[in-house]
């Protein structure tokens, strides 16, 4: 849940708010488990299998693709998880498939999001009094943005910066030193809120910038 309190963030002096996307503004994991059902019952036509057994081989492929790309926004291409998974279980790349799979994730995906309780009345209550908003975050930067929109808060966010953008995922500096430099702040005049421990939190404050943890995640 995002149970973030604006009146201690306003009294703390910051002008600026770095904010994770998923997991902190909206549930993650629901849109997963729709998105990924949805795709089991495509792929059962190529490959008869349950439920379970499609997540264990799309965790599988995913794992197998993150050995190229780790700690990069390709890190999490659901695009190259498919590619994988059916390289398996066709003997080779299949474009169609893949190109379809992918789509149909992300549109099942976009259909379970919503944002958590609060979450809208604290971005309106930060642009009210001035405080600037980045949304920091790892994954692609068009796939971020359109979920930002499909959330309909484009409005509240002065800047976006995406691991694509900054060519490493948290907690790597690089990508909270961007969103300083665009916001032209210091890390003491911004607060990083964000659901992950290891991400935002110890990212933020390897930079010296004060994290606000929310339906916190261990990694």
């Amino acid at each position: 849940m995002f149970n973030v309190d604006f009146e201690e963030i306003k009294e703390s002096g910051v002008r600026g708010v770095l904010i994770d996307l998923d997991n902190t503004l909206y549930a993650y994991e629901p849109c997963q488990k729709y998105a990924l059902e949805a795709c089991a019952d495509y792929f059962h036509k190529i490959k008869p299998m349950s439920f379970e057994e499609f997540k264990k081989e799309y965790e599988q492929a995913r794992i197998e693709a993150k050995k190229f790309t780790a700690g990069q926004a390709a890190s999490h291409s659901r695009f190259l998880y498919f590619q994988r998974l059916l390289e398996k279980f066709s003997g080779r790349t299949d474009i169609g498939n893949t190109l379809n799979l992918e789509k149909l994730y992300w549109e099942s995906f976009f259909d379970k999001m919503a944002l958590f309780p609060g979450v809208l009345d604290f971005l309106k209550d930060c642009h009210r009094n001035g405080l600037k908003i980045c949304l920091i975050t790892d994954l692609t930067a068009r796939l971020q943005f359109e979920k930002i929109q499909h959330l309909r808060v484009e409005d509240y966010f002065d800047f976006i910066v995406s691991s694509e953008e900054a060519g490493r995922d948290k907690p790597s500096e690089d990508i909270f030193r961007l969103a300083l430099e665009k916001m032209v702040m210091e890390p003491e005049e911004v607060v990083m809120i964000g659901d992950d421990y290891k991400k935002d939190l110890v990212g933020a404050e390897k930079m010296g910038i004060k994290a606000i943890l929310v339906n916190i995640q261990s990694s």
